[in-house]
């Protein structure tokens, strides 16, 4: 191995990323020289050539292209070591904060927290909730250590890990008045393009993927729960909520389950804990995640416990 090789990935990285030699030694306080010496040192090393260099801008060929995808993950691993590294050498931290979003369960996040504090009074977490793009932010910032969120599609993952928590199935809804909820039988999933759909998004309606969780009818995008539910108690539209979100409102009918007979596969929500890659938990607040995971899993089989024996009184 080049004794030099994890320092030219490095540059090749952010050549890729930042799409020039120029804008990467600006980045890493180097020349473009040597920006461009180290780019060719790693090909010589490689036996490869990894740029096309005849335009105005240095294009990736298609060796360039095959390799980026293992190098991404090799400086990924790389970074994880870092942060293992950094906590071996300090004392651990006992003041942590927590960025949440209100998509997450407050009751699971409660006795985690409680039994926490019994295990480790000496540790002390700020736990601030915010909206999930904010919350974002603060992960990125360093101004929170954790971060406890709802998945979407669009999540960045580069300089990010974590794990999943729980996911659980969303429910399709509307208010009572809604024209979907006075239909008797079941309606074609056709029959949601006719009606404005709420999403829950931290992104502009007209940016929106659509994916199974986002029908091709116009939408009113949000970005925090109560929002959402308003909207759709108020009969603006029907939408995707988890039953914890809205339990108060199905129990006094203001909100209803609408029954489409083309839906066999219910959008999730998906729950994790994040953090930065050069920014690991370290074993005490890994502690906390393993705590917070277990209630929620509780909760969600708690959940799908009562589905189930409410499917089976509906059936006698």
């Amino acid at each position: 191995m080049h004794p030099n090789l994890l320092d030219q990935l490095i540059v090749f990285e952010h050549a890729v990323e930042l799409g020039s030699f120029s804008a990467a030694a600006k980045r890493l306080n180097r020349t473009v020289a040597a920006v461009g010496y180290a780019i060719g040192q790693l090909e010589e090393h490689l036996g490869l050539t990894l740029f096309d260099r005849s335009g105005y801008r240095p294009e990736l060929t298609q060796h360039g292209i095959t390799l980026r995808r293992d190098v991404s993950i090799i400086m990924r691993r790389v970074e994880r070591l870092e942060s293992k590294v950094d906590n071996l050498r300090q004392q651990i931290a006992t003041n942590v904060s927590i960025a949440i979003t209100e998509m997450i369960p407050i009751e699971p996040l409660a006795r985690a927290t409680s039994t926490f504090t019994r295990l480790h009074p000496e540790f002390q977490l700020t736990i601030h909730e915010y909206s999930v793009d904010i919350a974002m932010q603060k992960l990125f910032q360093h101004e929170a250590a954790l971060l406890i969120a709802q998945l979407w599609d669009a999540a960045p993952i580069k300089g990010l890990d974590g794990r999943q928590l729980y996911a659980c199935d969303l429910m399709l809804i509307a208010s009572q008045d809604h024209p979907l909820a006075a239909l008797d039988e079941p309606f074609e999933y056709a029959e949601l393009d006719n009606h404005q759909q709420v999403l829950m998004s931290p992104y502009p309606a007209d940016t929106v993927d659509y994916n199974y969780g986002v029908s091709v009818t116009d939408l009113y995008t949000v970005n925090s729960v109560r929002l959402q539910k308003s909207l759709i108690c108020h009969g603006a539209g029907w939408g995707f909520m988890a039953h914890h979100q809205i339990e108060d409102e199905l129990s006094n009918g203001s909100l209803v389950q609408l029954k489409c007979r083309d839906l066999n596969d219910l959008p999730q929500m998906r729950v994790a804990a994040v953090w930065g890659t050069r920014k690991a938990p370290n074993p005490v607040l890994t502690k906390f995640i393993d705590l917070l995971e277990v209630e929620c899993r509780k909760s969600v089989a708690a959940l799908s416990q009562g589905t189930q024996a409410d499917h089976s009184s509906d059936m006698t």
